[in-house]
């Protein structure tokens, strides 16, 4: 890597995708929660005020899988009532 290159950045974005994916256009306060962190460092790491902790990004495809199970859940949950309210 370049010194010049700047990681962070790549990260921010990928902080927002991953925040915007998870929980829409209001992410940043659940996003804070489950990375038990407050929504203000949150807001520092998307502007590029403070870097964003190796822990942090290391948490971001837990959190996706997390999503993707319990949505998978919820479709399968949806689809049943879907099949009982259906005639004969």
């Amino acid at each position: 890597m370049d010194e010049g290159e700047n990681t962070d950045d790549g990260n921010a974005k990928r902080l927002v995708e991953v925040g915007r994916a998870l929980y829409g256009r209001d992410w940043q306060t659940p996003l804070a929660v489950d990375l038990d962190v407050t929504p203000r460092l949150v807001r520092m790491w998307v502007r590029g005020d403070r870097r964003i902790p190796d822990r942090v990004m290391s948490a971001l495809p837990d959190l996706l899988s997390e999503a993707v199970e319990r949505r998978r859940a919820e479709a399968e949950q949806m689809e049943q009532m879907a099949r009982m309210m259906r005639p004969g």
